[in-house]
């Protein structure tokens, strides 16, 4: 970002999660050309016959640390912590001496820990699952939302071969939470000649503190006799939740030292006024049938009073109710089904990066039908400028990047099967079908985007720095913004956001003679070691800031002057100050967005983008079209061998075409 003043890793580990707001400042990672890719997911925990979803609003899906560790002949041999990369992706840099254990030969057994701040992971595997969490994940009175992030751990083991694509492929780690769930519904209350007054309450008696990692057991020390105070069933559908870490009893155990929850509700006798309610208190045991709260699990209870209960909260009334015990996934709706006819597809959006295969849960009444299977990408035609949508149909034998490409979508033991070799076109694929319910006729429109490894989308700019009334300038018809994102780095390819380093502008008077400060920006750093490396996700200006010829700086007596494009001034235009000064606009969500952060692009970026539009399977062409462009690098400017030539362009004199690195998809924000 400027400041302006008028005066007159190594490889990379990527974790696919969830997004949020523009981030302008992260910590640039120092890269190596390799690359182990990972995807993560929160897992149904187990066994049961329907999973209940996380709910966003309560953190249960946040995750905002991670640790990797891994394991070999049952030893630790590294262990690292992921930072944030881009668009819901993670980087983290691999050391050197790695390189030599990562040959294919040996299989690691690979844990992902997540929201354990200062995780060490022991020497030993076998002590890893009794690890102690101690997130404090007691919900008070007021909130729902426990003080810590849940603890969260997954699996996998691979022969990792950073040498094979197939080799740094890690596959997908589902995250379990160490905690469990246990939700008491609003009761039912059918005693006669009484009313309820208010909302009832309820609170969490024999809660424990501290669990283990995966072991099932209660950590010495903990304490499993916790209380936490009475809250309202006043969130969704008349519920109130809690947490707790694994517990166990036997059938043996006082029933005063068993988890349960106490509930209160102020009752009336008819036809009283309602400052005359009283307080009755009944206990609600978790009758669990292997007497055992297991972590990943939601324990869903809900009850039915017909008695009243106890006046004193020491002595309440004994209840039984429905119990439910269901897998505890991620979801961002908690959803309550009718009781008739009903059908859910979880989720109905979603994304497959780098995958060829996903599974969706539902739940139907009645038999399901998988219909209308679409599929196909969009793109901007690189001559027009128009944007296209391209179809692909089964048994296709032309174009070759079509051949093969349309999905396959099954019902599979109780799970929508959906199969679909990558897009070759350099564009995500974008699949819809429809999931019908037979015996109610409810249907359910599913969508899923798949990325390939290196993929292009765009948005559309409006305006820019030296095109402000938003017309292209002759002979150009393109105003698209491409997005290249790069998922999975390819050959040598060093992913990381390219440094920058500070930079004034100045005036120039008259030819030659210095004039005063007119602004300071974040330019791209221009060392060969920079021009090598390639941003995980940017974007390119749009024709709107297509330029003409131009040297890479211009200097006076050791200080930069600013590009300026008005009429009169082509003497002062040049590449760093160009890129320096340049804005574009766009409309996102129907509210006009000024980007400013942009940059030169990288020796290794302007090569990318050569390739990604000469590959003759790609849908995006025509991106950068002349023959010689500006990087970070003073000298010489990229030659585009299939680039149009025009009068003195040459690796001294050169178009430039600016970026700007996306840490945050301004595309998803809502």
């Amino acid at each position: 970002m400027k400041t302006k003043l008028k005066i007159n890793l190594l490889a990379i580990l990527f974790v696919s999660i969830v997004t949020g707001c523009i981030h302008e400042k992260v910590d640039n990672p120092e890269t190596d050309p390799s690359s182990l890719i990972l995807r993560v997911q929160l897992s149904e925990g187990g066994e049961g016959r329907s999973t209940e979803a996380g709910e966003t609003s309560y953190g249960e899906n946040a995750i905002e640390h991670l640790a990797v560790v891994f394991y070999h002949g049952g030893t630790k041999v590294w262990e690292a912590v992921p930072t944030v990369q881009s668009v819901g992706n993670y980087i983290i840099p691999v050391p050197q001496h790695m390189y030599g254990q990562f040959d294919g030969t040996k299989e690691f057994n690979i844990y992902l820990i997540a929201n354990v701040h200062g995780f060490a992971g022991p020497n030993s595997e076998t002590d890893l699952p009794k690890k102690v969490i101690s997130n404090d994940i007691a919900v008070s009175s007021s909130s729902g939302t426990p003080p810590d992030k849940f603890a969260m751990y997954g699996f996998t083991s691979k022969q990792i071969n950073m040498a094979t694509s197939e080799g740094k492929q890690l596959g997908n780690i589902n995250l379990k939470r160490v905690a469990a769930k246990i939700r008491l519904k609003s009761p039912t209350v059918i005693v006669e000649g009484y009313t309820m007054v208010g909302l009832p309450q309820a609170k969490y008696r024999n809660y424990v503190n501290k669990g283990y990692l995966q072991f099932e057991d209660i950590p010495s020390g903990a304490d499993a006799g916790g209380v936490i105070p009475y809250k309202e069933l006043n969130e969704a559908n008349g519920t109130v939740h809690f947490y707790s870490y694994y517990n166990q009893w036997e059938e043996t155990t006082p029933a005063d030292q068993r988890p349960e929850l106490i509930l209160m509700i102020k009752l009336k006798q008819d036809g009283q006024t309602d400052n005359l309610a009283k307080a009755y208190y009944y206990r609600v045991p978790i009758n669990a049938s292997d007497n055992k709260i297991r972590s990943n699990y939601l324990y869903d209870m809900s009850v039915t009073i017909e008695v009243l209960g106890g006046l004193e909260e020491e002595n309440p009334i004994a209840l039984n109710g429905t119990f439910c015990v269901l897998p505890w996934s991620e979801h961002a709706d908690d959803q309550t089904l009718p009781d008739t006819q009903y059908l859910e597809v979880i989720p109905q959006e979603s994304v497959m990066n780098l995958i060829t295969e996903t599974h969706l849960d539902y739940k139907s009444s009645s038999t399901i039908e998988i219909k209308d299977v679409k599929a196909s990408y969009t793109f901007v035609n690189g001559e027009t400028g128009i944007e296209t949508t391209v179809h692909y149909h089964p048994n296709q034998t032309a174009p070759e990047s079509h051949i093969g490409q349309f999905p396959i979508v099954t019902e599979e033991s109780g799970k929508i099967k959906v199969s679909s070799i990558l897009p070759v076109n350099n564009v995500p694929k974008k699949i819809t079908f429809t999931v019908k319910n037979l015996k109610g006729g409810l249907t359910k429109q599913v969508t899923i985007v798949q990325n390939p490894s290196e993929y292009v989308v765009h948005t559309m700019g409006t305006a820019s720095y030296w095109q402000p009334g938003g017309n292209l300038a002759p002979g150009l018809n393109n105003k698209a913004i491409y997005h290249i994102v790069i998922l999975a780095p390819t050959g040598d390819m060093v992913t990381g956001f390219p440094p920058r380093e500070n930079k004034d502008f100045y005036y120039q008077n008259s030819p030659g003679i210095l004039g005063g400060w007119v602004y300071s920006d974040d330019v791209t750093n221009s060392s060969t070691e920079t021009s090598q490396m390639v941003s995980p996700s940017f974007e390119l200006a749009s024709q709107l800031g297509a330029t003409v010829i131009q040297p890479y700086e211009k200097v006076i007596g050791g200080y930069n002057i600013h590009s300026n494009y008005a009429s009169g001034s082509a003497a002062t235009r040049n590449a760093l100050g160009t890129c320096a000064e340049y804005w574009e606009k766009r409309v996102v969500n129907g509210a006009e967005v000024i980007l400013n952060d942009w940059r030169l692009p990288t020796k290794k970026e302007v090569e990318l983008v050569y390739r990604l539009q000469k590959d003759p399977k790609s849908a995006v062409k025509a991106i950068m079209t002349g023959k010689y462009y500006w990087s970070n690098l003073k000298h010489p400017a990229i030659h585009n061998p299939d680039g149009e030539f025009v009068n003195n362009v040459s690796e001294s004199r050169a178009h430039v075409r600016c970026v700007r690195d996306v840490k945050d998809d301004i595309r998803k924000k809502k």
